[in-house]
């Protein structure tokens, strides 16, 4: 994962008394909030994603509307804990940063887990209001969220280089 000090790496935050297992960085590209992620993560990264958005949050505000993006390795992967924490964590972004078209996380053939956790993921996004859509290359991922901000009538422009 890129190491530039525009990203937020949460391997980076103060870590409670279980550490976190996953790998997670985010940062934000214009009218995109991107993740790269590696899983599988457990209860304690969910706490450590939060912080992580939190940071980001106190020097950027999301622009009216944006999408998030994910690049996906490793595993998707998720404890029905992991899933519940994540859906609280969804649930307080809802009413932080309600302006979100959707989330696209780019999840290639190469995940672990990922036909299973697919339609588990999807069901706490939606449960909270949001669109997760997946996509299985960079390129198209890209390309999805340029079309829907485009849709919304706003110009992306210069989309992100691949994740590194």
């Amino acid at each position: 994962m890129d190491a530039s000090p525009s990203r937020i790496n949460a391997g980076q935050l103060r870590q409670g008394r279980f550490l976190a297992h996953g790998e997670l960085q985010v940062w934000h590209h214009g009218r995109l909030l991107c993740y790269e992620a590696a899983g599988p993560f457990n209860v304690e990264m969910v706490d450590v994603m939060s912080r992580a958005v939190g940071q980001l949050l106190t020097t950027w505000a999301p622009p009216v509307p944006y999408v998030s993006i994910t690049w996906w390795h490793g595993s998707l992967l998720a404890s029905p804990e992991v899933l519940e924490a994540y859906h609280g964590l969804l649930r307080q972004g809802r009413r932080v940063m309600p302006a979100e078209l959707a989330c696209l996380w780019q999840v290639g053939p190469d995940i672990e887990d990922a036909m299973f956790m697919k339609p588990l993921w999807q069901q706490v996004h939606e449960a909270c209001g949001y669109r997760l859509e997946f996509c299985e290359t960079d390129a198209e991922m890209l390309a999805r969220a340029d079309a829907l901000l485009r849709e919304a009538g706003v110009i992306q422009g210069v989309l992100p280089a691949a994740h590194g």
